[in-house]
């Protein structure tokens, strides 16, 4: 597996100018850049095998994307009470 931390502004996604959406994008570069840090650190300095760093990364994301769930909720809800 290779991870690599492209560019900020980059169209990596392809759907980044989402309007209204700018506190999950955040989280989500958020977790693009400091998971790619933890799985470099990982396999090289600490010398642990891909497969290990992988399910670190993993379990890692898993609270990023429920930050961006609950994040989309809470626009929901807010978009919901002003209609």
């Amino acid at each position: 597996m290779r991870l690599e931390l492209p560019a900020p502004g980059d169209d990596v996604g392809g759907d980044q100018e989402t309007p209204g959406r700018p506190n999950i994008q955040a989280i989500a570069w958020k977790a693009q850049v400091r998971l790619c840090k933890k799985y470099r650190h990982l396999v090289f300095n600490k010398g642990k095998s891909t497969q290990v760093a992988i399910t670190a990364v993993a379990r890692e994301l898993l609270g990023f994307t429920w930050a961006a769930a609950c994040e989309v909720e809470t626009q929901g809800l807010k978009q919901a009470s002003t209609a």
